[in-house]
């Protein structure tokens, strides 16, 4: 079979372009790159809820060769369901200018607003916080590139012996 043309490569994923997958277990993002690469150049993977995942493609014809190789497919213990996707991957371009980050956990009871703050000192000044109860908060720079620092910066960092997920966030 032939590699797809290089124009090909550089356009986005579009409707049509995705799977919709089920029974992967808890897989990770890379873990469902790696499965899915034998049916093309995978552009995104959205995982729900650990339960699916939506696996987008930057060609088409990828979708009809996933869904013929993995569906019904056993992959480690975990039988396939995969049909094609009926959304389009959702425009990322937007958190570029993102100026609000969401972190995670920060053990609401335990912590004060200054240590959340602390956590990100030096990465810019901070506009807004607000912190919920299931153990995550909202965190509000003053701009997008401060924004940016602080997911680079803090994204992985340790806070009470846990990872923090520190990503973009679109607040409406």
């Amino acid at each position: 079979m032939a590699a797809p043309a290089p124009a090909a490569a550089s356009k986005p994923a579009a409707a049509g372009n995705g799977v919709y997958v089920r029974g992967l277990g808890d897989a990770s993002v890379e873990a469902v790159k790696a499965i899915f690469a034998p049916a093309g150049n995978v552009a995104d993977v959205r995982l729900r809820r650990n339960k699916f995942a939506i696996v987008f493609f930057e060609a088409t014809a990828s979708v009809k060769k996933a869904i013929d190789a993995f569906n019904g497919k056993d992959v480690k213990g975990h039988e396939l369901s995969v049909v094609a996707a009926k959304s389009a991957p959702k425009a990322r371009k937007n958190l570029a200018s993102a100026t609000t980050v969401f972190v995670s956990p920060l053990f609401r009871q335990n912590t004060t607003r200054a240590q959340i703050r602390g956590i990100f000192e030096g990465c810019g000044k901070i506009t807004k916080l607000r912190t919920y109860r299931n153990n995550f908060a909202f965190v509000t720079f003053d701009s997008a590139a401060n924004a940016a620092k602080a997911i680079k910066e803090k994204n992985g960092a340790t806070f009470r012996a846990k990872k923090l997920l520190v990503k973009a966030s679109i607040r409406k």
